[in-house]
């Protein structure tokens, strides 16, 4: 039978790490796996692999430092300095990771709502009387693009939906998304 102690004991003096540390490593593994193992096909999965090759970097340097130390005890200076080096890079990347993830998950939230939008679409919108919540609707328009239909045609009237690219940020791209939700009355 395992006994608990000895094995977190162990762990701690293998990876140098107080048990505070240890019980975050824990729980922020056992997180990410059930994470994973809930929604497979999420970026959460990108997210757990950067994340354990970054743990898997941080062993391998770990037992490089130690390999130093035994070696020469006066490396000590330069491998702090060397570590905080690392830190500060690890810091960075994984704030950089972090960043990118929450980016994707507030762009996945905004495409859905826009997706639950076009499908609540029941007829056409008329882009020459479409209030900006109507035209914010349509794939790939936003507040301020919404803002500028807006703008352009108080100066003049759409003859057609092809003259929806005539607006300042509505090129093809858009306009081949957009077409089938818009109409000229």
């Amino acid at each position: 039978m395992i006994n608990f102690s000895n094995l977190i004991n162990k762990i701690k003096t293998n990876f140098a790490i107080n048990t505070t540390e240890l019980y975050a490593v824990v729980l922020l593994s056992v997180g990410a796996i059930v994470g994973f193992a809930v929604d497979p096909n999420s970026q959460n999965k990108d997210l757990l692999i950067a994340t354990l090759n970054q743990i898997e970097t941080n062993d391998k340097q770990l037992k490089q430092d130690e390999k130093i130390t035994k070696k020469s005890p006066n490396a000590t200076d330069s491998l702090i300095s060397t570590n905080q080096l690392n830190s500060e890079e690890v810091d960075e990347s994984s704030n950089q990771q972090d960043e990118q993830y929450f980016l994707s998950l507030n762009s996945r939230s905004q495409h859905n709502k826009k997706k639950a939008a076009l499908s609540s679409l029941s007829k056409k919108i008329d882009i020459n009387t479409a209030s900006k919540t109507e035209l914010m609707k349509l794939p790939g328009i936003g507040e301020k693009t919404a803002e500028t239909i807006i703008n352009y045609r108080k100066e003049r009237r759409f003859n057609s939906i092809q003259d929806i690219m005539k607006v300042k940020g509505i090129g093809p791209k858009k306009f081949e998304k957009m077409k089938e939700y818009i109409e000229i009355k």
